[in-house]
């Protein structure tokens, strides 16, 4: 799945039965915490986080989610 606004900020889509990869453009932004520097060039996003369980899902990934989505406008 792709989220846009005007242009992609993040995507999630399954990596294995259980777990998502979400992809995040942050160009710039240093990894940390749960954020992950993506290191190969042809990738949308510029960092990933793995969410295993729906508890993964907590404030700090919603918060580089909407990081990304600002740093879009």
């Amino acid at each position: 799945m792709r989220f846009r606004r005007k242009k992609q900020f993040a995507t999630l889509q399954p990596a294995i039965q259980t777990c998502f990869k979400t992809g995040i453009n942050l160009k710039g932004q240093k990894a940390q915490g749960k954020l992950e520097a993506i290191l190969a060039t042809n990738v949308m996003g510029s960092h990933k986080m793995n969410l295993a369980d729906l508890n993964d899902l907590d404030q700090e990934v919603i918060r580089w989610i909407k990081t990304a989505y600002a740093n879009v406008c």
